[in-house]
Order: structure tokens, then sequence, then C-alpha cells
């Protein structure tokens, strides 16, 4: 079988590069990232760069969805006690070094965020709270192996990770990479001391497509309906005039 080329990158700028990082302080970066990942016999330590410090993984295929999903839930209260226990080491580790910023990407791709000491300062003032409401997105992933899997949605510039019970994915897989939909669920929130609003999570409930029919296409098919209407001279001039009419009878 070939090599999964997908890698895990987890990131740590302002603290330490490859050269000056404390090997005992390594070990427990690569101990809890393992912790994180799960699957310690196929996920493999690729190395180190050195533009600030860069811890570079490589699960094998059987092993991808599982890391996927362990990480991008990490950080939610649902996520398994071993995630969570992982995310808060490398939460403790990263505030102890003072580091500007970290993170962990996939192919590039940021999948989880940890808070540095200045954000941890500025973090949460209000929430986290559960509020009913709806997201309109492209579906551009599904996956997982349990009742409740992840549903990716391009919403703008931004991916957000959602989670919905498997009958309700398997509808949405009719639509990865085609038209919208406008998803229905509750949302998790936080607002900051600055007041931005923070979606931690996305729980869908329903869904409904949304027809992205160009306006052209529209304009056709309104042609060809029969009637009347269509041997007026100016029928959305004589339109007015009823409605003026009517407005008069009032």
């Amino acid at each position: 079988m070939a090599d999964n080329d997908i890698r895990y990158r987890f990131v740590l700028k302002g603290s330490y590069t490859p050269e000056t990082i404390p090997q005992a302080r390594l070990a427990e970066y690569l101990a809890a990232l393992a912790d994180l990942y799960g699957r310690e016999d196929i996920v493999h330590f690729v190395g180190l760069e050195t533009s600030s410090l860069a811890i570079l993984s490589r699960p094998e295929a059987q092993a991808e969805d599982d890391v996927a999903e362990r990480v991008e839930a990490a950080h939610q209260d649902d996520a398994p006690a071993e995630s969570r226990r992982a995310f808060a080491t490398l939460s403790k580790l990263i505030v102890e070094d003072r580091a500007e910023s970290a993170y962990i990407e996939r192919q590039g791709a940021t999948v989880l965020n940890f808070p540095t000491g200045e954000k941890r300062e500025q973090e949460t003032v209000y929430g986290p709270f559960w509020q009913r409401g709806h997201l309109t997105g492209t579906v551009i992933l599904l996956g997982g192996k349990t009742e409740v899997v992840s549903v990716k949605l391009q919403v703008k510039e931004k991916t957000i990770t959602c989670k919905a019970k498997r009958a309700v994915a398997r509808d949405l897989r009719d639509y990865i990479w085609g038209s919208p939909v406008r998803v229905e669920g509750n949302g998790k929130w936080t607002r900051d001391s600055d007041g931005r609003w923070n979606l931690l999570e996305f729980q869908i409930s329903s869904f409904d497509a949304i027809d992205d029919e160009p306006l052209t296409t529209t304009v056709a098919r309104l042609r060809a309906v029969e009637g009347k209407w269509k041997d007026r001279p100016d029928p959305l001039a004589e339109l007015e005039s009823i409605r003026n009419d009517d407005d008069g009878e009032h």
C-alpha cells in the first residue's frame, strides 16, 4: 500500500526553534501530540521544520479518518476524554512557553487553534451558550464512523466543521460540491472581550437546498409560461396601473 501523503503540522511560533528547544521539552510536545492524534502505532513522526518550531506527523491511510475527527473535536466538550486531556496538556505547555501563536494544520489548512498567554487574557467574557440558527454554504466534506459525523461547509471564505446524524449526512452527500444548502440547527457561541462572536460548534438538525439557478435561466423559464399577459404591449406598466387603481379604492 502506498504511503499516505496527508501531513499534520503542529506550529509553535515565538517560542522555540529546533535548535533551541530542550530535548526534554520536545519530548513533552511529542507525547501530547501522540495522545491527541491517537493510533500511535500508525501515526509517524516525520521531522521538524526550522521556521519557528513545526512538528510534522503523518498518519497511515487507515488512520486518517480517526485522526481528523480527534483533532477537529479536541476543543469541544463532547470530544473523547483522551483528546480533551491532550488538548489541555498542549495548551498548558504553549502558555508556559509564552508562544505567540500555536495551531495544527492539515495539508496547509488550520484545523485546530490553541489559546496562547495573551489570548487567554482576552478570551471568553460571555458564554459559551447554545443558540438556534442557520448557516448557508457548500458541503465540501463528509466523514466519520460514529452515529454523529463531521460535515464541512464552505461559508464564504471560511470552512466550518459541523456535526450531523448519519441520516442527515446521508442526504447531504447529494450536495457535495454542488448547490449551496441552508442548514438549521444549534450553534455553540462565545463572545470575547473585543465583542467578537465566535462559533465553536454547530449541530445540524435539518437542511434545505438553495436554488442557485442563474437569473438569465429564470427569466427564460418565465418567458416560456403561457398566458394572455404576453400579448400586452407593456405588461409591467399595466400591472402598475391595476395596482394604483386598487390602492385608490381603499
